[in-house]
């Protein structure tokens, strides 16, 4: 009854208790190995998710943007309003002008009239 199992590496397929040398050395400092490796991706992946645990504490929540969004609909609406409020006082501006230089050329027609 002895069962042999076969295990799935990325080089091939192996059968558990064989190793390629003829001993079981190989296979143990192949496991210590791939452990220190493990134990090396171990620490960067920790040093990783502390760096983006760092960095998340100031990213803008839910609730941050729709205040910024609340913010930037405000601001339209008064920079909506300000730009109707120059618009109306160009226009009035541009109607005093208009009859104030139509004003003066009577006047200096009217004066041209009497002087010659």
């Amino acid at each position: 009854m002895n069962k042999e199992h076969v295990l799935q590496f990325k080089s091939g397929t192996r059968r558990a208790g064989k190793s390629d040398d003829g001993g079981n050395g190989g296979k143990m400092d192949n496991l210590i190995r791939r452990v220190l490796q493990l134990e090396k991706d171990t620490n960067q992946i920790r040093l990783d998710v502390a760096t983006l645990t760092m960095r998340s504490e100031t990213f803008a929540t839910k609730e941050d943007m729709q205040i910024v969004r609340t913010d930037m609909q405000t601001i339209r609406t008064d920079m909506q309003t300000i730009r109707t409020d120059m618009h109306k006082e160009i226009l009035s501006q541009t109607k005093w002008i208009a009859a104030t230089i139509i004003g003066i050329a009577a006047l200096c027609m009217t004066v041209a009239k009497f002087i010659f």
